[in-house]
């Protein structure tokens, strides 16, 4: 059944067609990108810039003013914790218990916004209680192997969902009416991601009942995923000379995710040196606990279900076509195209957390139990540290209100200039399509998937309904 326009579409259409990119001042695949980048990269700088200035004021202030500045001290420690209790994101938590993922760069410039940008040393009481909640209502608390990971900072549910389409003569596959979850779905979030305004075949596809309709209503962009699986190490090194690749996010601990956690945490262990140097102080030590709760999320990670190989070549040449849902008005439209076994791990379990090894120390259990602590650990930080500062020196109680101020300005810019997804596995994917609309993810031996995408640009809804009923046609 083809899908509907929406009521408004019985008013005179505007630019329903496959408008080419220069006839709708869409920027290039080349710059969409970058285009971004430079905006964060620019905002990035504003908390540095004005927490330094004020740090440099406070540091030089004389001895005649340091009875008013202690005084002062408890009231501006106060106003961070109004001003930053609720603005944290929850993808710091989940930055936290996926470092593979949220760490998988090694690009010079998505390092420095880690680094000005996802501290975890400010405010972090609201979200980390709504995490430790999440954990308590997915029973993840009531012992080995109970509760749900989906919908919790472990394995997040991005709330999508998908209808099943089968190439044709396929009967044995069920076409369910109904939309499904799609679950934690990687390369959702990696086409929300992709703001590429390419066309394909667009002029040529114009449909009669578009062709003389002119002008934009809202502009939409539909998606075309296909997705390939890659054998191994051979084909992986061909194809890597001609597509970027980027390094898998489930399995061990790289020396890029290292890095990573390194370069959020870099700003507060240099000012606990300048602390520990400078004023001779046990106080500099609070700089380096998010650090230290960090390294600890590296030893004892989360180990996560990676991709199966399919079971014979039949599995490969079986292909599916998932058709998104529409959950909001401004959504794009999205098909995902490809192996049905290898969709079907996509929105199922790749990436979720395994509970099946045994033991003590090394147990999936106990890295679980792990995880929930440094949340935790996380949500006591800044109270802890508020309280301890009342015996620090003034200077001191300055220099970490400072360091307090810089990293709850830090967390309105990432939560409102798409600082949540720097560094991470889906950025990175979304850089390489929109360079090339092409993208392989390799494990450590070369296999995984290869990406290509095709978008057409639609210049309403209803343009973009029509443009999925020609897609789907072939595969109802």
């Amino acid at each position: 059944m083809k899908m509907q326009p929406p009521v408004d579409s019985i008013i005179p259409p505007v630019n329903k067609a496959n408008t080419p990119l220069d006839s709708m001042t869409a920027s290039s695949p080349e710059n969409s990108f970058l285009n971004r980048v430079d905006v964060l990269a620019n905002v990035s700088l504003i908390p540095s810039t004005l927490t330094i200035l004020f740090a440099c004021i406070i540091i030089s202030a004389d001895e005649a003013a340091s009875s008013s500045l202690h005084t002062n001290a408890v009231w501006f420690g106060a106003i961070i914790a109004y001003f930053g209790v609720e603005v944290r994101s929850d993808a710091f938590f989940e930055r936290l218990l996926w470092p593979t993922r949220y760490y998988n760069t090694w690009n010079p410039e998505a390092l420095r916004q880690i680094m000005l940008l996802t501290p975890m040393g400010g405010p972090l009481l609201a979200p980390a209680v709504r995490a430790i909640d999440e954990f308590m209502h997915s029973g993840l608390l009531l012992g080995n192997g109970r509760g749900d990971m989906l919908g919790t900072a472990f394995f997040r549910d991005i709330g999508q969902k998908f209808k099943i389409y089968a190439s044709k003569g396929d009967k044995d596959v069920e076409r369910p009416n109904e939309y499904e979850k799609m679950r934690n779905m990687l390369w959702v979030r990696v086409l929300r991601l992709a703001n590429v305004h390419t066309t394909s075949n667009s002029s040529a596809d114009t449909g009669s009942a578009t062709k003389a309709t002119k002008g934009v209503s809202a502009k939409r962009i539909v998606y075309h995923l296909t997705l390939e699986s890659t054998p191994g190490k051979e084909v992986a090194q061909s194809d890597q000379t001609k597509i970027p690749a980027v390094g898998g996010d489930v399995g061990n601990i790289h020396l890029r995710n290292v890095v990573g956690v390194v370069c959020s945490e870099i700003l507060a262990m240099a000012i606990g040196v300048f602390v520990a140097v400078g004023h001779k102080s046990l106080f500099a030590l609070l700089f380096f606990i998010p650090f230290m709760l960090k390294t600890v999320s590296l030893l004892f990670p989360i180990r996560r279900r990676p991709l199966q190989n399919p079971a014979s070549t039949a599995d490969l040449k079986d292909k599916y076509l998932y058709e998104l849902s529409r959950e909001h008005d401004n959504d794009d439209f999205m098909l995902i195209e490809g192996p049905s076994h290898l969709l079907y791990q996509f929105c199922r379990h790749y990436g979720h957390p395994s509970r099946t090894n045994p033991g003590i120390w090394t147990s999936d259990r106990t890295r679980e139990v792990i995880s929930i602590c440094l949340a935790t650990a996380f949500a006591l930080l800044f109270p802890i540290g508020l309280v301890v500062s009342v015996w620090a020196d003034e200077k001191i109680q300055w220099i970490w209100l400072s360091y307090e101020a810089y990293a709850t300005l830090a967390m309105y810019v990432f939560r409102f200039f798409g600082g949540a997804m720097v560094g991470t596995t889906e950025e990175e994917l979304a850089k390489g399509l929109e360079k090339g609309n092409k993208v392989a993810l390799l494990d450590e031996e070369g296999k995984g998937v290869i990406a290509s995408l095709k978008t057409w640009v639609v210049g309403d809804v209803a343009g973009g309904v029509e443009k999925m009923n020609e897609l789907v046609k072939d595969w109802e």
